[in-house]
């Protein structure tokens, strides 16, 4: 740039052009903390692994009557191994159903809190996690009525707004979000002087033309 603008950029005033990686954007001073997080998640999954291996030995151990049993009408100790082996490939298949049904669940876009009070200024952020193999490009929220945004903060993101009559009606946030991570957006807003909620309506768009359409909502409560 300086050698295409030589007047613009002095050499005496130092200028420098600076690449961050978008991860850094994005984590910031928190990476520490994420570390600590994954961390001691790991640390609390071996913990579930050795207190389930360890009931799974307990239960062996009071079935010791009836492998005996077994093993004296004939049965083999590959077929004794094999009914173990089912049997905990069972129910290690349906802890890892059931994980994948919360995940699935909790995978969605969320704006918080999900809770305020009426006529209150809030700031909210819209949380946007990309749940399966393609990533997503675009977030559209709409504003209800009632709702006046009096900031969109900016970040590694392109930013649209849509007004109508000095009033923003719709935020368009434009940016790629690979499957299996999140972003969140934040605005600040003033909420309706009545209601009891305020239903936002949020379309998350993939790379493949495809959209998804999501409701969150915020109770309101009488202020104060």
């Amino acid at each position: 740039m300086h050698t295409d603008h030589p007047d613009a950029y002095e050499t005496a005033a130092g200028y420098q052009v600076v690449a961050t990686p978008l991860r850094d954007v994005m984590t910031g001073e928190a990476r520490l903390t994420l570390q600590l997080l994954m961390a001691t998640t790991v640390l609390v999954l071996l913990i579930a692994l050795a207190n389930v291996t360890n009931l799974m030995l307990m239960r062996l151990v009071g079935r010791e009557q009836e492998l005996a049993v077994r093993w004296s009408l004939g049965a083999s100790a590959w077929g004794l191994r094999r009914l173990l082996l089912m049997e905990s490939g069972v129910l290690a298949l349906a802890g890892a159903g059931l994980g994948l049904a919360v995940a699935v669940l909790s995978a969605h876009v969320t704006i918080g809190p999900t809770e305020s009070r009426q006529g209150a200024r809030e700031r909210y952020t819209v949380r946007v996690p990309t749940e399966g193999a393609v990533a997503t490009v675009t977030v559209d929220l709409e504003i209800p009525e009632g709702v006046r945004v009096t900031n969109v903060l900016a970040g590694a993101w392109s930013t649209e707004l849509r007004r109508e009559e000095n009033r923003i009606v719709g935020v368009t946030w434009t940016m790629e979000i690979p499957a299996a991570h999140f972003a969140e957006f934040v605005f600040n807003a003033r909420n309706p002087d009545e209601g009891t909620e305020i239903a936002w309506t949020v379309t998350q768009g993939f790379a493949d033309g495809t959209s998804r359409v999501w409701t969150p909502t915020t109770s309101l409560v009488a202020g104060e």
